[in-house]
């Protein structure tokens, strides 16, 4: 059982720029197909995508629309159960965030199968 929650604890902190701000195409690529299922569902107030490309264009766009300076950071413990997980955020410059979040994963086969993007009120 210890080995199956480390594995989710994995998948929940494994967002593609997590704590080093913007991942090279190549590293997030690779985190992406690592980390979550090929028929992902990704839904925030703005945009309901499919799929790991989807998902990673979402996420750059989500990037492109951010001064260069801001960084996407853990914000607190992962949350997890055994088909559930959840992991706050914050985004901003470095130690400084503007906005905060947390992300709400299903899992599939070990892998995160949805993320909701919830933001703080």
């Amino acid at each position: 059982m210890e080995g199956t929650r480390d594995v989710r604890r994995e998948r929940a902190t494994s967002h593609p720029t997590r704590g080093h701000g913007r991942a090279g195409p190549r590293k997030a690529r690779a985190a992406i197909e690592r980390a979550y299922v090929e028929d992902l569902r990704f839904l925030d107030r703005e945009a309901e995508v499919v799929g790991r490309q989807a998902f990673s264009d979402r996420v750059q766009q989500i990037l492109d629309g951010a001064p260069p300076d801001f960084v996407l950071e853990e914000d607190g413990p992962a949350y997890v159960g055994p088909d559930t997980a959840a992991q706050p955020w914050r985004f901003g410059p470095p130690g400084n965030p503007v906005l905060r979040g947390m992300d709400v994963l299903t899992l599939r086969d070990g892998k995160v199968a949805v993320v909701r993007g919830l933001l703080t009120s």
